[in-house]
């Protein structure tokens, strides 16, 4: 079966280049050198020591007041490349971002990327994005790279060696695509290039086999055979005719149809005729259009329903007005209102209920509206009965104010007495009261203050491995100790981890209800440090590790009270800190150093004691 490349170019949009540069070829060694480039920067310069209180996972650290620049820094995720550029790496993409041009690289020289490249398999250049640099992406195993629509030169080698690259996606707008740009990239099968390309430089598509390149000019014909089949296929000295013939390729001509315009209208029922013409040439084809179907207007009331006649309705199609449709409206059938009272009721007589039908206002309908009698009221007390005289009440019809009832209360003789509790919680008193059931009298009445907090043992431990059970004492309002058989404890179940932890009061019985907690912390162990060590302008400290921790803080100060002290962060696997670019005075500067650990838990950070600490000198020079 013959392969069929899709070659076109636009004539004179591109710049046409000499034989000489169009048969060049990268020579790019597969071999890559990779060398360590460690960067020092020493300074005089003294300045005062600034307390940090930053949070410990900082990667850059500046101690200040004696305490020349300390740097202690991962391998970088992000940067910049451009003066108004940035980069970024997460996951497995990288993202360019900004307005303007990248800056442009050598193999000698790579991208600050270079050291993710084995994990970078996504590119991504964002809008704002003008130029890609020389050598930007080179070596990478990207299989999936996403240009901005602002770009408009792609560097030289810029994807040279990008092996895992089989399409990319030209924007409009590119003018030129440099010398080497997607050299060796084997597994390229296609690439569109824009009319917009002006410059395609010699050798920027070399080793790419497999490539299928499609551009355009305004005659639909295959151009410049030579420099396309030198540029696609690698084949110096070879005209793409003559690689064609060897290895049975065909080219042909591509159009670019416009949208159309339409030489034989549709109906409702019956197909239209659309010409299309061809973008560069004179060529045009038709197509079908499909019939447009009817358009219905809205429905037009010809003769509204009633309540008891069905009504009629049409409707007209507007791209046709000849086509019209009726349909029937049916009946609305009675649609009854709200009743109103026209004659209300009495306690004694019926009333008479009146409701009218909404479609129409002239259909009535009445009923009777039963009489309920008298609706009494509550009974409310004129005169109060005591446990020895009688009292009085009446009550009065809700449909007639006019018509009451009155009735004796009678005397409730002897006080009954009945006692009832309160019960006090969180905020709130309660009381103990004794009265009478009858007349109300108050024979007595206790308050029962308030429980208000928890008192722990202990509310900060050092983590030991064990559960930590703090001993507890609940005070009321009035400051008194709550008897423990009012209420029931219980303790977190992770009070064995570094964190905060809860101890809940839950109470019980007669008297109290409602529940109060408190919180006590565990902290991380503290580590000892082994040793402290003399270097040249610097120290070094050694400590013993602590595990199930998030890392660990070295405090750093000339002065043993820790006064204007530093802090340097250190990852829960080292057991040492070497700090260096300290001041060493003359010959030397004693410096001491701590060391503690921390965690980092639910968002909160949990910090050990300070170890004991130790002294080291900063030395001007090695022996």
């Amino acid at each position: 079966m013959k392969k069929r490349v899709l070659a076109l170019l636009l004539a004179g949009a591109f710049v046409m280049q000499s034989s000489a540069a169009l048969a060049l070829e990268l020579d790019v060694s597969e071999d890559v050198i990779e060398e360590d480039i460690v960067l020092t920067e020493d300074t005089e310069e003294e300045s005062g020591l600034v307390v940090d209180e930053t949070a410990p996972e900082s990667e850059e650290v500046t101690v200040e007041d004696d305490v020349q620049s300390i740097t202690v820094q991962d391998t970088a995720t992000s940067g910049t490349c451009g003066t108004d550029l940035t980069w970024a790496f997460s996951g497995d993409t990288l993202t360019i971002s900004g307005e303007g041009a990248m800056d442009n690289y050598s193999t000698l020289s790579g991208p600050p990327w270079y050291a993710l490249r084995n994990s970078i398999t996504k590119v991504v250049i964002e809008d704002g994005v003008t130029e890609i640099g020389n050598s930007a992406f080179a070596d990478l195993p990207i299989t999936t790279a996403t240009l901005g629509e602002d770009v408009t030169r792609i560097g030289e080698a810029a994807f040279m060696n990008c092996n895992g690259l089989e399409s990319i996606n030209i924007p409009d707008g590119v003018t030129a695509i440099e010398v080497g740009a997607f050299a060796y990239c084997y597994s390229l099968k296609e690439l569109v290039l824009p009319e917009s390309v002006q410059s395609l430089g010699g050798s920027s598509l070399q080793k790419a086999w497999e490539l299928t390149l499609t551009v355009r000019n305004p005659n639909c014909e295959f151009y410049n055979p030579g420099m396309i089949g030198r540029t696609i296929r690698g084949h110096a000295g070879s005209t793409a005719e003559t690689y064609a013939k060897e290895n049975d390729i065909t080219f042909e001509a591509i159009h670019i149809w416009d949208n159309g315009t339409v030489t034989t209208a549709p109906t409702c029922t019956e197909k239209g005729v659309k010409t299309c013409k061809c973008k560069y040439c004179a060529k045009t084809k038709t197509e079908d259009i499909d019939p447009i179907n009817h358009k219905w207007g809205e429905w037009e009331v010809i003769t509204p329903a009633t309540c008891t006649e069905d009504g009629v309705e049409t409707r007209t199609c507007k791209n046709d007005k000849t086509h019209t449709e009726t349909r029937k409206i049916e009946a609305t059938n009675h649609d009854w209102g709200e009743g109103k009272v026209t004659t209300p009721a009495t306690c004694t007589e019926d009333g008479v209920e009146t409701r009218t039908c909404k479609n129409d206002k002239t259909h009535t309908e009445t009923r009777p509206v039963t009489t309920d009698g008298h609706k009494w009221g509550e009974w409310e007390v004129i005169t109060p009965a005591t446990c020895t005289e009688d009292g009085v009440e009446t009550r009065t019809c809700a449909n007639d104010s006019t018509h009451t009832e009155t009735r004796k209360i009678p005397a409730t003789g002897a006080h009954t007495y009945a006692t009832t509790i309160t019960k006090a919680k969180p905020g709130k008193d309660g009381s103990i009261v004794s009265k009478c059931t009858v007349c109300g009298k108050v024979e007595s009445k206790t308050a029962i203050s308030a429980p208000q907090k928890i008192v722990l043992s202990k509310t900060a431990y050092t983590y030991s491995g064990k559960a930590k059970n703090p001993t507890i004492t609940v005070k009321d309002a009035a400051g008194k100790t709550i008897s423990s058989s009012n209420y029931t404890v219980s303790y977190a179940t992770t009070r064995k981890s570094i964190g905060t932890h809860k101890v809940t009061v839950t109470f019980k019985g007669s008297k109290y209800e409602g529940s109060l907690s408190a919180k006590f912390v565990i902290n991380p162990k503290a580590p000892s440090i082994k040793s402290a060590s003399n270097l040249v302008k610097g120290v070094k400290v050694t400590w013993k590790p602590v595990s199930g921790i998030t890392g660990y803080q070295i405090q750093l100060s000339t002065n043993k009270s820790f006064k204007n002290s530093k802090i340097i962060s250190a990852s829960k696997t080292a057991t040492s800190k070497k700090i260096t670019g300290l001041s060493t005075g003359t010959i030397s500067k004693k410096y001491y150093v701590r060391v503690r650990t921390y965690k980092k838990v639910s968002g909160n950070w949990y910090y050990s004691d300070w170890s004991s600490a130790k002294s080291a000198h900063a030395v001007k020079y090695s022996k």
